[in-house]
């Protein structure tokens, strides 16, 4: 089998029909837009705000996310612009894509439980690659931001699919599977078709396929596997929050994971400990103060 073949089979020939029956790259064209601006080497961004401000719904959500607790929102913006200007480069990159993905990518208000957990794991990701690895603190948002991107997609053009969300949300390996069976793709899948097909670099892909995963073992590329242990390890500490560091040991598949994650940053099993308990620090006050 050739490799054009092999990438139209299975699981991905369903998300590839899947993103071209519903239209929802063309909705979510700003984002690969975002992207687009971020990486040349010089930008004004003036084309993706004239674009935000021309979208009521969108220039709302990126003032509101300009003002709030998670982007510092002491100076209080009323203007796409004026918040481009506060936010800087990064941040304004940050909150527009959030934005974008809320309204264009996750049915707005209709899914709020779902991004409201996709916005507070991106920021537990960043937090816990500024403990593990701080070159990776943005791409650790964007995993996080879009790693359960295709529950709402899926929800509303699947039968049935609606019954496996939950799940779908949390990082049970076996959701995975049922999805498979029941609708030969899973939402893994149709996540990391839908960050490439958005202009993401590719280990983003990469952590938003196998994050369901127990195990650090199908990422070969040191990067990558970096990118998804910080994914893992993140979603746990916004799971398990209330919980003390014995928690993340209390499987065995769990207390593996963790022998994992400690040999993906070359680091000791011990100072994965010292980070649990720091990340749940961290986590608290910003609960706190959120």
């Amino acid at each position: 089998m050739n490799e054009s073949s092999a990438t139209d089979s299975g699981p991905q020939r369903i998300a590839n029909q899947l993103l071209e029956q519903t239209g929802i790259l063309k909705r979510a064209q700003i984002i690969a837009d975002l992207n687009l601006e971020k990486g040349k080497e010089q930008t004004t961004f003036d084309e993706v705000i004239a674009a935000i401000q021309n979208d009521p719904l969108l220039a709302k959500r990126v003032i509101f996310l300009a003002n709030s607790a998670w982007f510092g929102g002491r100076t209080k913006v009323d203007k796409v612009d004026v918040a481009f200007g506060r936010l800087g480069t990064t941040d304004f990159y940050k909150a527009s894509v959030a934005a974008a993905l809320r309204f264009h990518l996750g049915d707005g208000a209709g899914n709020d439980h779902w991004w409201e957990e996709s916005e507070t794991i991106a920021h537990v990701c960043e937090i816990t690659a500024q403990q593990l690895n701080p070159s990776l603190v943005e791409a650790a948002f964007f995993a996080g931001l879009f790693r359960d991107c295709a529950v709402p997609l899926m929800s509303k053009h699947l039968a049935d699919y609606s019954y496996l969300a939950e799940d779908a949300l949390g990082f049970s390996p076996g959701s995975v599977d049922i999805e498979l069976e029941c609708n030969q793709t899973d939402h893994g899948t149709v996540g990391a078709t839908i960050v490439r097909a958005l202009k993401f670099p590719a280990i983003h892909a990469t952590a938003i396929q196998h994050h369901h995963a127990q195990t650090l073992a199908a990422v070969e590329d040191p990067e990558a596997k970096q990118l998804l242990a910080i994914l893992l390890l993140g979603s746990r500490i916004h799971a398990w929050s209330d919980k003390p560091v014995g928690a993340f040991h209390s499987e065995t598949a769990e207390d593996a994971l963790l022998s994992e994650i400690a040999i993906a940053f070359r680091v000791t099993k011990a100072a994965i400990d010292d980070t649990i308990v720091e990340l749940l620090r961290l986590y608290g006050l910003r609960e706190a103060h959120s």
